[in-house]
């Protein structure tokens, strides 16, 4: 059985301020941080990936795992904006 490696990897992590973008070759590693629109935070996604594949010179279809993070959904709840949202939890320990 054969494996397959992972040797291209765009990691985006989506912040209320900014977005982080980390493209990862086996070589190189070149990141990118943009300003975030909380309204569309997509922009800053395809921003950010756009400017690492070009400073990478990678095509953008040799990238074998994208990563995605994101504080949005946290600050959202932690600042009481946004839809209501309610925590389903048990205590177990």
């Amino acid at each position: 059985m054969s494996q397959h490696t992972i040797d291209v990897r765009l990691a985006v992590d989506v912040g209320g301020t900014f977005t982080d973008v980390v493209l990862n070759t086996p070589t190189t590693q070149t990141t990118a941080k943009v300003l975030t629109t909380t309204a569309t935070p997509e922009e800053a996604v395809i921003t950010g990936a756009k400017e690492v594949f070009v400073t990478a010179g990678i095509d953008p279809t040799s990238v074998d795992l994208v990563l995605h993070g994101t504080t949005l959904a946290t600050n959202a709840i932690l600042e009481r904006k946004g839809a209501v949202t309610g925590v389903d939890h048990d205590r177990r320990v």
